[in-house]
């Protein structure tokens, strides 16, 4: 067993036994192999895209205007949403897609698969799957990564890590497509909500060149993470199998963890700042990320009927991991590491 602070099991105490049980029933190691080196990245945006406007539907949405969604080569960990003749383009970074990949890969390394107990709870000496990464080279993974990024707006030089396998890596790979589905979901609740029409334009510097991108303020940022997050919710509205609680708990999960891992990388970057004894970069265009993840999860639980903590038994074990890790990382970067 590893560290205290590391994720060392892919359950605890609190973690529902009807999601240990739909471990075993939809997590498969033949699943192991990413399904974005299968299949690229074009293929998994449509995906997305065919699965959000399928929601759509479900809702009774209508879209305003038809939307493009392209993959944007740049590094950058962002996606953007503007006006073109004949509808909207929606332009997910290739950035984006690598950080959180990438990051997730890291995650899984702190995780093992055990048999459970009759109580849910795990039982000594029957892991497997465990990496052998403690604490501390998972920080020191993290915190490549993150600097890598904020030097080079771009993850293409971090340490490299091969594709894990099994079931823990089944599982994290859909969460790395429910982060990133729940960012293109967000563009689609600016378009849906009317927010690029009639806006200021201003010039969005990218690698590629600058671009006219419509300026929007917190509340329809908020507005378009409240409908992104019901969109990425909305197959999962009848939850009748271990399957669908599986589910619902990866798509309550990724948009809380997205937000994590952005606000990972905001404080290491004030700390960086501050390291070196210059103000830190202030972040204007949306609200801080703490205060997003607050609002979603309170919309959450509102949107679930019934005991509504079983959907969160994923995201609070993944953020507990997250949590931790950020805050070390934070602590190392201000003492010089």
């Amino acid at each position: 067993m590893h560290e205290a602070q590391q994720l060392d099991i892919l359950a605890s105490e609190e973690f529902e036994r009807n999601m240990v049980d739909a471990l075993g029933v939809r997590v498969r190691p033949a699943l192991a192999q990413a399904r974005r080196e299968r299949m690229g990245l074009r293929t998994l945006i449509d995906e997305m895209r065919g699965e959000i406007e399928g929601s759509m539907q479900a809702l009774g949405l209508e879209l305003r205007t038809p939307i493009f969604v392209g993959e944007f080569p740049t590094g950058s960990f962002n996606a953007m949403a503007y006006p073109v003749s004949g509808g909207v383009l929606a332009l997910m970074s290739t950035g984006l897609f690598m950080f959180i990949y990438k990051f997730i890969k890291i995650m899984a390394l702190s995780i093992a698969v055990a048999q459970f107990d009759e109580r849910g709870r795990p039982i000594g000496g029957t892991e497997t799957e465990d990496s052998g990464y403690g604490h501390d080279e998972i920080v020191r993974l993290t915190l490549a990564l993150v600097r890598t990024y904020l030097r080079w707006r771009s993850t293409d030089r971090a340490t490299y890590l091969a594709p894990s396998g099994g079931r823990k890596w089944a599982l994290c790979e859909r969460l790395v497509y429910e982060c990133e589905k729940f960012v293109l979901a967000h563009e689609y609740g600016h378009a849906v909500s009317g927010h690029l029409e009639a806006r200021p334009v201003v010039k969005a510097r990218t690698d590629t060149g600058d671009l006219d991108v419509v300026q929007t303020d917190w509340q329809h940022e908020v507005e378009a993470d409240v409908l992104g997050t019901i969109l990425l919710l909305e197959p999962c509205r009848v939850v009748d199998s271990r399957e669908k609680a599986l589910d619902l708990n990866v798509r309550v999960a990724a948009p809380l963890f997205f937000f994590g891992m952005d606000d990972l990388v905001s404080r290491c970057e004030v700390a960086l700042w501050r390291r070196v004894g210059a103000p830190p970069p202030v972040r204007l265009s949306h609200p801080p990320s703490a205060d997003r993840a607050r609002l979603v999860r309170q919309l959450i639980r509102d949107r679930i009927q019934g005991s509504s903590e079983r959907a969160f038994g994923l995201a609070d074990l993944f953020l507990n991991w997250l949590s931790k890790t950020s805050d070390t990382a934070v602590e190392r970067i201000g003492a010089g590491a």
